[in-house]
C-alpha cells in the first residue's frame, strides 16, 4: 500500500471529508490516506484532531514529517487558494508527486513558482478543477468552436470560477486578449476575448447549482447545449491516481499557467467592473 498524506489549511471541509474513501475505493486499496497536517483550526469546524480520529488518519504537527512518512501527496484548501504556494512549496521540492486542489493559484506569479520548483526537483504535479474529467465534456466534438456562454455557481470567483473556465479551456484553449466583467457578484458576467476574435462569457447566477454551456460553431445555424451534470469526481480520481503511479500529469503546465493568467485577469476586472482588462 501506498500511503498518502493531505495538507490542508483545515480539515473539515468537502474535499477532504470525501477523498479518502474515493481513494482507497478507487485505487482497490492500493493507497490510502495515512496522514494529515493542516494550520488552522477553523471556527465552527470539527477540530483538526476530530476529523483525524473520526477518519483514522494520523494527524501530523508538520509538513515536513508529513513530507518525509508519505509516498503521495495532496495538497488541499480548496476554499483557500491563497495559501496554496505556502502549503505546497516544500511538498514540490521533494520529486514525490503532488496533487494541488483548486483552485491552483489566484496568481501568475505564484502559479509559476509552484510549477517551477516541481520541474527543477522533478515533482510529478497538476492541478485542476474536477469538471475537466466530465464524460460529457470530452465527448464533445471541440471542431469549429466560436463562442460559448457558459452558467455555474454564484459562490465565489476565486473558488468557483475555475470551475467555469476549465471547460471552455478544453473545448477551446485559453488564447484570450481581454475580459470584462459587469454585475453585482452573485448574478455576474464576465465576457472573454480570444486573440483570434471568438468570444465566451462565464455567467455566475444566485441560485444556480450546475453547470451548462451553449456553444456555437462557425457557419452553423444555432447553439447546442452541454450539462456537466455527471459524476466527473471519478475522472479526476483517475488522473489523479496515475499520476502516483507513472508520475504521467493530466494537465500540462502550460495549459494551467494559462488558465491562472485569464483567472487573474478576471479577478482584475472584477475590481474595475465595466472597463476592458487587457491580459
Amino acid at each position: 500500500m501506498k500511503k498518502v498524506g493531505f495538507i490542508d489549511y483545515y480539515l473539515d471541509e468537502w474535499h477532504a471529508n470525501k477523498y479518502p474513501a474515493w481513494i482507497k475505493e478507487k485505487s482497490g486499496g492500493e493507497f490510502e490516506v495515512c496522514y494529515a497536517y493542516a494550520e488552522i483550526e477553523k471556527e465552527g469546524k470539527r477540530s483538526n484532531r476530530q476529523w483525524a480520529e473520526e477518519n483514522g488518519i494520523e494527524l501530523l504537527n508538520s509538513i515536513e514529517e508529513l513530507i518525509k512518512k508519505s509516498d503521495c501527496i495532496v495538497v488541499l484548501a480548496p476554499d483557500d487558494p491563497r495559501m496554496h504556494y505556502e502549503l505546497s512549496k516544500d511538498a514540490l521540492a521533494t520529486g514525490k508527486p503532488v496533487f494541488i486542489d483548486k483552485t491552483f493559484s489566484l496568481t501568475l506569479e505564484d502559479g509559476a513558482k509552484m510549477l517551477s520548483l516541481a520541474e527543477q526537483h522533478h515533482s510529478p504535479c497538476f492541478s485542476t478543477s474536477a469538471l475537466r474529467f466530465s464524460e460529457a465534456l470530452q465527448k464533445t466534438d471541440k471542431s469549429g468552436i466560436c463562442e460559448i456562454v457558459s452558467v455555474g455557481v454564484a459562490i465565489g470567483a476565486e473558488n468557483y470560477l475555475i470551475h467555469q473556465l476549465e471547460p471552455i479551456a478544453v473545448l477551446m484553449g485559453m488564447e484570450v486578449e481581454k475580459v470584462h466583467y459587469q454585475g453585482d457578484g452573485e448574478n455576474c458576467r464576465w465576457d472573454l476575448v480570444y486573440r483570434d476574435g471568438r468570444t465566451a462569457a462565464i455567467h455566475f447566477m444566485k441560485g444556480w447549482s450546475t453547470y451548462a454551456l451553449q456553444i456555437k460553431r462557425a457557419g452553423v445555424k444555432g447553439a447546442t447545449l452541454l450539462e456537466i451534470n455527471d459524476f466527473f469526481w471519478d475522472g479526476l480520481m483517475d488522473s489523479m491516481l496515475a499520476m502516483f503511479r507513472t508520475g504521467e500529469i493530466a494537465v500540462p503546465h502550460s495549459e494551467t499557467l494559462s488558465i491562472i493568467r485569464v483567472l487573474e485577469g478576471c479577478l482584475a476586472a472584477q475590481g474595475k467592473a465595466g472597463e476592458w482588462i487587457l491580459l
